[in-house]
C-alpha cells in the first residue's frame, strides 16, 4: 500500500509526464505479472522487493482503472457499475483465499 501511494503521489506531481490511462494498465500488468514471479521463489529480500514494485505498479493501475471506468461508462450507470466492480474485486479476495488456504497447509 505504501509503494502504491507513493508511486500516485509521485505521478501526480510529475507536471507533463501524464500518461493516457489504456497505456498505463497495458504497462502495468506485465510488471504485476513479473512481480508476482518474482515473489513466487520465495527468497525473502526477492519476496519484499518484488512486493514493493507490485505495489508501485498497482497504484497507477487502479487510478487508470477509474479513469477508463468513468470514461466509459454511461453517467446514468456510473454508481452501479463501480460498485459492481468493487463487489467482483471483494468476491474474487474471498474466493482465493477459501481456495488458497487448504492448498497453503
Amino acid at each position: 500500500a505504501g509503494a502504491a501511494l507513493a508511486a500516485n503521489a509521485l505521478l501526480a506531481r510529475s507536471r507533463g509526464v501524464a500518461a493516457a490511462p489504456d497505456a498505463v494498465i497495458r504497462a502495468s500488468a506485465p510488471v504485476l505479472a513479473v512481480a508476482l514471479a518474482v515473489a513466487a521463489t520465495l527468497q525473502p529480500v526477492l519476496l519484499i522487493a518484488a512486493m514493493v514494485v507490485a505495489g508501485a505498479a498497482q497504484g497507477p493501475q487502479l487510478t487508470a482503472l477509474f479513469a477508463v471506468r468513468h470514461r466509459e461508462a454511461p453517467e446514468h450507470l456510473r454508481g452501479q457499475i463501480f460498485t459492481t466492480g468493487a463487489s467482483l474485486k471483494l468476491t474474487g479476495f474471498a474466493l482465493g483465499a477459501g481456495v488458497a488456504g487448504p492448498l497453503a497447509t
